[in-house]
């Protein structure tokens, strides 16, 4: 998956909101770009790889908070443990600057700072939204409408990034193109080859002078001219040194 909608609950606290939103979100949003539940994962695989990678393909985690968010089990609290769903989810968006959004359900208040572990703290300083039964549309609807920003924000900064890389690789491959030079003729392949050393305030003596040879016969060549971008040019050097005549 990629893009869309991350919702993170706990079900002994929040499930019947969770599904609530799921279904009004999806309604507005594309139903495949909401995403809920991953009891799915396959045997054998690490699961906290599976739900921070499903985390982090998503533009934005909405985490439903009820008054049982901080429940225990077996006299401790579930968010302490580090292999609790809920706390990987979060933490997972937190730590790949995934657009956390903090839903309040049931009149639930907001988890302070002190009361959370260290790698969820920042989630006390997001901004939250309260969602109430008696303004549930207006509620989610404010909600929908951030969640549509942020997507929409997200593709055009995905597309910003894609349109740089595509001109450096074109700009790139055009750079190849013009250093790189046609397979010589068997007859070239055995004239003498000459490598140039020089600095950049000689560089047009040297091409004069590399014209003049090349007309009488001898391959030249000169680091600039013959390296391409990515290459080690230590290493082409080294190689290139074993076929010099001088």
């Amino acid at each position: 998956m990629s893009g869309g909608v991350f919702i993170c609950y706990r079900r002994e606290d929040s499930a019947s909101w969770a599904r609530l939103i799921y279904d009004r979100l999806s309604s507005r949003l594309k139903r495949e770009q909401v995403f809920i539940d991953v009891d799915n994962i396959e045997p054998g695989l690490d699961f906290v790889k599976v739900l921070s990678d499903r985390v982090g393909d998503c533009d934005a985690l909405v985490a439903v908070i009820g008054k049982d968010w901080l429940s225990r089990r077996r006299n401790r609290r579930r968010l302490d443990d580090p292999n609790d769903f809920v706390r990987i989810e979060i933490e997972a968006a937190l730590t790949r600057n995934i657009r956390v959004i903090p839903v309040l359900v049931d009149g639930a208040a907001m988890p302070r700072e002190e009361t959370l572990p260290d790698t969820l703290k920042a989630l006390a300083r997001r901004q939250k939204i309260e969602v109430s039964h008696d303004r549930f549309n207006s509620d989610v609807e404010r909600l929908t409408n951030a969640l549509a920003f942020v997507g929409e924000e997200r593709r055009k900064h995905g597309a910003a990034d894609e349109s740089a890389q595509i001109r450096v690789e074109t700009a790139t491959r055009g750079i190849g193109r013009t250093r790189r030079s046609m397979p010589p003729t068997p007859q070239a392949q055995n004239a003498p080859l000459a490598f140039m050393s020089y600095v950049p305030e000689d560089s047009a003596a040297v091409k004069a002078l590399s014209e003049k040879l090349e007309g009488r016969g001898v391959r030249i060549w000169r680091d600039r001219q013959h390296l391409h971008v990515g290459d080690l040019w230590t290493k082409c050097c080294f190689q290139s040194s074993k076929g010099w005549a001088t």
